[in-house]
């Protein structure tokens, strides 16, 4: 058997002789170390690399095999380990005293090699088969926790979506629909930094509201500026989005989305740092679009209930936009 690749099996036992009958039984199959005492095998067993079986006898001087394996057990290293005592003792008691300080297994004195083998192979079986249940739990735990956080951000795209059909029917002004726009983005998306731009009259972009951290930031507007200040990438990156009619994707994570209601581009949606924050990108570019879709509405409405405000259109007209 390859040496680099055998099992490594500790020997534990104050007599010489008994170790070279256990040495000479696994030899062959298993890479073996041995120790003389209790305090030497707790070096031995806790150094890497550690040990994949301890073959360790009861009777010794000083530290007993019972107190061995009871620290070995105590040990997060390798209490994993599996201990098999080595012993004449063949007391009832004494064996339910090994399983009670972690002992898997007894072997009695004298030793047959063919009953040894086929205990120390049976074990490293059972503890390498263990070690693969337990990779499974931790993966099949992990793909849970996985679908969870799908779950859960599910959830909050759909409360954040429900928040803007509500605000739909309430005719909200340009102001309210953008910064509520902004709130539901950074929110379901969990970013820092939103921005909502809107169409102009004139056909240009214009920063209506800037949100962080979840909360509209109410910038005062001087008379000769209709926008929010905004970094002329964000700016350039919605415009791309409006061009090109769909998400695009800039430096430093990012991303714009347009805004277009019935083939007409009414505003384009930017946030920073998205594809840190929203995990797998794929998917947060979809939440982002289906949002974009209900804002399309919202501005649309917001844009509706400015024009009746302002007596720009008629009951007629607004009958016809719904069609």
């Amino acid at each position: 058997m390859d040496g680099q690749k055998r099992k490594t099996i500790l020997v534990i036992d104050d007599s010489p002789e008994n170790i070279d009958v256990l040495w000479g039984a696994l030899n062959g199959d298993y890479r073996v170390r041995a120790a003389v005492s209790g305090e030497k095998a707790l070096a031995i067993a806790t150094t890497e690399p550690y040990p994949d079986l301890i073959l360790l006898d009861i009777m010794m001087p000083g530290m007993d095999g019972y107190e061995v394996c009871r620290r070995l057990k105590a040990d997060v290293r390798v209490r994993h380990v599996p201990v098999i005592f080595v012993t004449a003792l063949g007391e009832v008691e004494d064996e339910a005293k090994g399983f009670a300080v972690g002992a898997v297994d007894y072997i009695t004195k004298p030793i047959s090699p063919m009953i040894l083998k086929a205990r120390v192979r049976i074990h490293l079986e059972l503890e390498e088969a263990r070690h693969r249940l337990a990779e499974l739990v931790d993966a099949r735990t992990e793909q849970l926790r996985q679908a969870n956080v799908r779950l859960a951000r599910q959830v909050k795209e759909l409360h954040g979506r429900d928040r803007l059909i509500h605000l739909q029917m309430e005719g909200p002004s340009m102001k309210e629909a953008c910064g509520a726009i902004g709130c539901v983005v950074a929110e379901v998306l969990e970013v820092a930094r939103v921005v909502i731009f809107r169409v102009e009259k004139g056909g240009g972009l214009a920063a209506a509201v800037a949100v962080s951290g979840g909360d509209p930031e109410h910038v005062e507007r001087p008379p000769a500026s209709s926008s929010v200040a905004v970094p002329e990438s964000a700016l350039a990156l919605a415009e791309q989005a409006l061009a090109e009619r769909q998400l695009v994707r800039g430096d430093g994570g990012a991303v714009a989305v347009p805004i277009v209601f019935k083939e007409e581009a009414v505003g384009a949606i930017w946030v920073e740092n998205f594809g840190s924050q929203i995990g797998i990108e794929g998917e947060g570019g979809a939440v982002m679009t289906r949002l974009s879709g209900e804002a399309a509405l919202v501005l649309r409405a917001a844009q509706v209930a400015d024009d009746l405000i302002n007596d720009k259109i008629d009951f007629d007209q607004l009958l016809r936009l719904g069609q």
